[in-house]
């Protein structure tokens, strides 16, 4: 067997969770030929280069692979390096509508608003856009479209929104919320129909006191989960992070309304995960004034959405998922698609996130741990104030930037990892290119949203 098939066969039987089959097969690789071929494990090996990144994969859920436990994901291309969740929620089947989202970018409606006779599902399936239909549409007004992938099942159920409670003035509790979520899961998985089950979250994952018994179960139950905080325009949120509730894995004093926070968002889904089966997590960005009523509410700015998205991605989310409903009185209720501003900024971002997706659906490296109330991350930090993450596709080399919690603006230094040789970075998206000095380079983050894409060859 040759060092190549001998490291692809390592990086299969261990993935990154057993980290010494991963050192052992990079000592066999050194041994036998003096450099490390990066494994195939998220991604092939880069043709003809000699990729020394003696790192180990961060554990994730398999990437694109995951998807092909699923029938109909798996029949409709889920399973496709180059295809990334881009979703909308609660979005208008509406013709005029989907042409927008289309536009913009969207391929996922995520619980489209149930309108069957004047709106059909195939209105936004027919344009080829997936649908995850949520719990009010029925197994015949679906039926056996090929396009409606995966179940919407519920939103916000850990924190007792009214699809598992009686109402606002009879809360279950946390284990009742949780018996209502177990019967919706067993009926939809009764259809076995090939499609996967997303359910989306809410204060639950802040570990305060809405669902601290049964968080976890609620996210085992599913095949994917999201969460949706936003932090960037409620006040009320903030205080629930930083203030008055103080989420106890949230550092004291730091600002909330901050890109970084969405990134944060998704580490505290990973900690419900079941370790042995984990599964993809998404993240939920706001698009405009959320339909927030409180004292202080403000408007996302386009910037900041950007900000927002990549902070999640940076953090290993699998999907972006946009609420564009709106009450700040400048646009539409559909801001995606009434507000031409949120439009342009919604569709430049997808197009960047489309364009990198076979890079983002690889397997990232990692270099250092921290454990924080007693739940250990994996990531990769070039000590430098930033998150980041470190990938390896065809040839070359990604980091993805951006500022990371207590982190000023300004210029930031990279020192290349170890096995990365290349002389110029290239800056993705914004048609410049930095030099290379001694093995590192340097660049700014103007603000606290600010965010960087670097190729560099291996």
């Amino acid at each position: 067997m040759n060092i190549l098939a001998a490291s692809k066969r390592i990086a299969l039987v261990g993935r990154s969770r057993t980290t010494k089959l991963v050192a052992m097969g990079a000592a066999l690789a050194i041994a036998a030929t003096g450099y490390l071929v990066v494994s195939a494990v998220g991604g092939d090996p880069p043709a003809g280069a000699k990729a020394i990144l003696n790192l180990p994969r961060i554990d994730w859920e398999g990437g694109p692979s995951y998807w092909k436990q699923f029938e109909k994901a798996d029949a409709a291309g889920w399973n496709d390096p180059s295809y990334i969740p881009i979703g909308v929620f609660y979005g208008r089947a509406d013709s005029s509508h989907v042409a927008s989202l289309k536009d913009a970018g969207i391929n996922l409606y995520m619980n489209v608003e149930h309108d069957p006779k004047t709106f059909p599902l195939t209105n936004v399936t027919n344009a080829g856009i997936y649908v995850m239909p949520g719990p009010d549409w029925t197994l015949a007004e679906v039926g056996n479209n090929p396009m409606a992938v995966g179940w919407f099942v519920s939103d916000e159920c850990d924190m007792g929104y009214t699809e598992c409670t009686p109402d606002w003035n009879h809360d279950n509790g946390e284990y009742g919320r949780l018996a209502v979520q177990q019967s919706y899961v067993k009926k939809l998985r009764g259809y076995n129909d090939g499609r996967f089950l997303h359910a989306n979250f809410g204060n639950g994952i802040l570990r305060t006191f809405w669902a601290n018994n049964t968080m976890d179960d609620h996210i085992k139950l599913m095949d994917s989960a999201s969460a949706d905080k936003y932090t960037y325009t409620s006040p009320d949120v903030a205080g629930l992070i930083d203030g008055s509730h103080d989420a106890p894995d949230w550092p004291s004093g730091t600002p909330v309304a901050r890109a970084y926070s969405y990134g944060w968002q998704v580490d505290q889904m990973k900690r419900f995960q079941d370790p042995a089966r984990l599964k993809p997590i998404w993240a939920f960005v706001e698009t405009a004034m959320p339909n927030l009523n409180e004292a202080g509410a403000r408007t996302i700015e386009p910037d900041q959405i950007e900000g927002a998205v990549w902070s999640a991605l940076i953090h290993e989310a699998r999907g972006i998922a946009y609420f564009q409903h709106n009450n700040n009185g400048r646009c539409g209720d559909y801001s995606i698609v009434q507000c031409p501003a949120v439009h342009a900024a919604v569709k430049a971002v997808n197009s960047k996130v489309k364009s990198l997706a076979p890079v983002l659906n690889t397997q990232s490296h990692y270099n250092s741990t921290r454990t924080v109330n007693g739940f250990t991350y994996q990531y990769y930090t070039f000590n430098n104030g930033t998150d980041t993450m470190l990938k390896t596709y065809n040839g070359s080399a990604y980091i993805f930037a951006g500022l990371g919690m207590g982190d000023a603006t300004g210029s930031k230094t990279f020192a290349l990892p170890a096995g990365v040789n290349g002389t110029t970075v290239t800056v993705v998206g914004e048609d410049r290119t930095i030099p290379v000095t001694n093995g590192s380079f340097a660049d700014k983050f103007a603000h606290e949203y600010t965010h960087h894409v670097y190729r560099i060859e291996l």
